[in-house]
């Protein structure tokens, strides 16, 4: 999936600004399915409006320049559906966190502890990230695609929970023991 379905899929909820677009997918409700740079999207916007996919129109503001919305349109929802019902491409799972664990022998076994504790309370923010996402729903009445979404997240975390949980000495038995003082001087 490319910059351009994200941008449809974000526009198919409602027209938005270029900054909205980028809000949205790079730290907003949009941003756990694509990594989406600030250099792609506004160009991703002018290949589509260029391709009648989206239109774009100035709305004036008040001491300000003014600021160019974009919609999609039938074509581009089309093209939206269209390119949803292509194969999709395996979930990429890119994790410093991950890479820590698989050399928990370099660590200190209280930082890695700390690492841990980290990834429990980020893991512990997603789910109420995900939770105000299905709240505030796109359209603000209950929309069931955003709450299957948002339940999948959630069932996800809390699987890596449960592992954490269950497994954290696994790991920490692999990290290093805390050096002494002496040791290290």
């Amino acid at each position: 999936m490319n910059i351009s379905t994200l941008c449809l899929a974000i526009l198919s909820f409602g027209d938005a600004t270029g900054y909205d677009i980028r809000k949205l997918s790079m730290e907003g409700s949009f941003s756990y399915f694509v990594d989406a740079s600030y250099g792609a999207i506004y160009p991703a916007l002018s290949k589509l409006a260029d391709e009648s996919l989206v239109t774009v129109r100035d709305e004036m503001q008040p001491g300000k320049p003014a600021r160019k919305v974009y919609s999609i349109t039938d074509k581009g929802r089309q093209e939206l559906e269209r390119s949803l019902n292509e194969p999709l491409q395996p979930d990429r799972i890119k994790s410093e966190f991950l890479l820590a664990a698989l050399c928990a022998e370099y660590i200190d076994r209280d930082r890695m502890a700390e690492h841990i504790d980290q990834r429990i309370e980020q893991i512990h923010s997603q789910i109420d990230e995900f939770e105000t996402i299905a709240e505030q729903d796109c359209s603000g009445e209950r929309h069931e695609p955003t709450r299957w979404a948002v339940d999948f997240a959630h069932a996800m975390n809390e699987a890596k929970l449960a592992f954490l949980t269950t497994n954290r000495d696994r790991i920490l038995a692999c990290a290093r023991p805390r050096r002494s003082r002496e040791a290290a001087e």
